[in-house]
């Protein structure tokens, strides 16, 4: 979930929870506001029935909830002695027949009128909980809603806007590469952390730089400097052994040097190659079609087929077309069928597929199951006499271009990778 999406989402679900905590108690006090009120209206209405009863004495005589909204009830003065405070609740009165029974507000008091004592009950309309409690929560659901809409169109235009020099860094170090990008990604914008992450980034990416050329260098010195006595020692070797001066078991130990050096010189230029593919020097796209690839390395690899009396069959039912760079293309499809061929035993034979999609070789072997660090560097079948590098340079060239490549086993080893 993108960064704006999930602040969204937390905001809505906070503001929630906010929202509802306070309108419960919001709800709760404005009730409590009304009751006063609606105590504080019955408390000067008593004093003005109260004023006007000691004035017209018919008022005294009022004992039923008409029109008026006072009775009168003749009392001892033990029971007003009784009742010397104001009692003020909640009851339901049926004032007309017809009507449904309202919920009341109602003052119980006493007071004395030459000598007489009375007890006096006023009564007001009380606002209904439940409209209250409906229009409160009609209300609270519309101030969300407007909240929420009004947070994402900040969230998608203002926001959005703020935080665009940082989407538009990030596509920039995703295509960023050391070997081919001589300036670092730039974020231009004010915002002192956005500042304070390019500067972080331009340091990160500068020690990467160098530490990534120094290999880089290592490894290209080292190759080549390797290279040279390696090819010393195989003219030396090549001349001790036109030479007549060597006994049969000298001669065969020189053989024997011989193919290690020759072995040697293979792991070098493998592991070099490794390399550069680890540090993305290889990657030059273009559109392959792998259909004429494995086709050119097939035809590369007839003889060498041969020798062993082992029998190609290329089964196509697809044409797949990709971008890839040339150079990894043919050393992918190379090492995959070489793989099957020199792994193979004598009069075996090797199924090249072309399906959905995907590229898969299986070959016969002597061999059984493999173990599952086939792709790991030096990893070798018990026997073999190649340097393990030909799996892990697959393996490395599928991880660059997030290729998946699989290992399995059914009476053949095959290896399949999907390029769809």
């Amino acid at each position: 979930m993108r960064l704006l999406n999930r602040s969204f989402v937390t905001l809505s679900i906070s503001l929630l929870l906010i929202i509802g905590i306070w309108s419960v108690v919001f709800y709760f006090v404005l009730l409590d506001e009304i009751y006063d009120g609606l105590d504080d209206s019955l408390e000067e209405y008593k004093e003005f029935v109260i004023h006007s009863a000691e004035q017209d004495e018919s008022m005294l005589k009022v004992s039923a909830f008409d029109e008026r909204n006072f009775i009168m009830q003749e009392i001892s003065r033990e029971t007003a002695d009784r009742q010397d405070y104001d009692l003020y609740s909640d009851t339901i009165l049926n004032r007309d027949i017809d009507e449904e029974p309202e919920r009341m507000r109602m003052l119980t008091s006493s007071f004395e009128v030459d000598g007489q004592y009375y007890r006096l009950r006023i009564i007001s309309s009380q606002v209904e909980e439940d409209d209250l409690s409906e229009l409160f929560v009609i209300f609270l659901l519309i101030l969300y809603v407007v909240v929420l809409l009004s947070i994402f169109v900040i969230n998608n235009v203002l926001l959005r806007k703020l935080w665009k020099p940082f989407y538009k860094y990030l596509h920039q170090l995703k295509n960023f590469r050391f070997d081919h990008d001589p300036e670092n990604p730039k974020m231009n914008t004010g915002t002192l952390e956005f500042v304070q992450l390019n500067k972080a980034c331009d340091d990160l990416i500068n020690y990467a730089r160098d530490t990534f050329s120094n290999q880089k260098q290592f490894i290209e010195n080292a190759a080549h400097e390797l290279q040279t006595p390696l090819a010393v020692i195989n003219s030396k070797l090549e001349l001790l052994l036109e030479g007549n001066d060597l006994s049969p078991e000298d001669a065969a130990v020189v053989v024997d040097v011989f193919h290690k050096v020759l072995q040697l010189s293979q792991m070098n230029k493998s592991l070099f190659l490794l390399s550069k593919i680890e540090n993305k020097q290889y990657f030059d796209n273009q559109p392959i079609i792998v259909n004429e690839v494995i086709k050119r390395v097939i035809r590369q690899f007839e003889d060498f087929a041969e020798n062993k009396s082992i029998v190609i069959h290329l089964q196509e039912t697809d044409r797949i077309v990709v971008e890839f760079d040339p150079a990894l293309m043919e050393i992918l499809i190379s090492n995959l069928v070489k793989n099957a061929i020199v792994h193979n035993m004598v009069n075996g034979k090797v199924i090249i597929t072309v399906n959905n999609g995907s590229f898969q070789t299986c070959n016969t072997s002597a061999s059984s199951q493999l173990s599952n660090r086939v792709f790991d560097r030096f990893y070798k079948v018990s026997g073999s006499n190649g340097t393990g590098l030909g799996l892990a340079i697959a393996g490395a060239i599928c991880k660059l271009y997030g290729l998946e490549i699989l290992y399995s086993y059914d009476g053949l080893h095959c290896f399949e990778i999907k390029f769809k």
